[in-house]
């Protein structure tokens, strides 16, 4: 089976949020994922099964509910 890689952005700058950040932070590393800031925003980097047990974890957030909770992925190929 073949990892599926992508990114997922949406977090926002987490300027008036350090411990959310720190949270995600300390989660991005136990799931093996990459978590860099952009323009306003932060993206989660890695396997999407990965990232998606990550949304699971810290918000009860299963894959087909990103979008609706503004969340965006891309694929990288």
């Amino acid at each position: 089976m073949t990892k599926e890689t992508i990114t997922l952005g949406g977090f926002g700058s987490f300027e008036d949020d350090k411990e959310g950040l720190k949270e995600l932070q300390t989660a991005s590393l136990r799931h093996g994922l990459e978590l860099y800031p952009k323009y306003y925003d932060h993206e989660l980097k890695g396997d999407a099964t990965a990232i998606e047990a990550l949304t699971q974890e810290l918000w009860n957030m299963p894959r087909d509910e990103w979008n609706e909770n503004g969340l965006y992925e891309e694929p990288i190929i």
